[in-house]
């Protein structure tokens, strides 16, 4: 069985459970993934027993690892299995580098002068079923501060 999925396309439910299940495949060895350069999907046909070929997702991990690496100057390693499944599973909910990228960038610039709170700036972390949705949220609707509102504001009105 092959599989190819077209980027921005809409599954079925029947749909995503064979995808699950082909994913499920990949991360054990038990068939090939990749993502191609149009966006898309491919999961392939089973391949040896003992060999791996999960280009496309390992490539995710470790280009989200290296941005959080760049990001906290830290040297997470790509291969431990936590991480690969957190970022694995992430994917699956149809998660992009970008959404990775944004929950490194917002929680950095939260946490990373913070002495508490620097050592939550860690895949198991920022990547977990718990927490990553959250992060992603923050990152994307800030709240904003009242204070710092009517400070602006009131700059406003000095500078007219």
């Amino acid at each position: 069985m092959k599989i190819k999925i077209q980027a921005n396309t809409y599954l079925t439910p029947m749909e995503l459970t064979v995808l699950s299940g082909a994913l499920e495949d990949a991360v054990h060895g038990k068939s090939s993934i990749h993502f191609s350069a149009a966006g898309e999907i491919c999961i392939g046909e089973k391949i040896k027993k003992g060999t791996k070929q999960i280009e496309g997702v390992q490539e995710m991990v470790n280009r989200v690892i290296e941005y959080l690496n760049k990001v906290t100057g830290r040297n997470f390693g790509k291969s431990r299995p936590g991480t690969f499944k957190n970022i694995l599973a992430r994917m699956k909910e149809r998660h992009t580098l970008d959404d990775f990228k944004k929950v490194i960038d917002h929680k950095a610039s939260e946490w990373l002068d913070n002495p508490d709170m620097r050592q939550y700036l860690r895949p198991s972390t920022l990547f977990s079923s718990k927490n990553f949705a959250n992060y992603l949220d923050e990152a994307e609707n800030p709240v904003k501060d009242p204070l710092a509102e009517a400070l602006d504001e009131a700059f406003k009105l000095l500078e007219d």
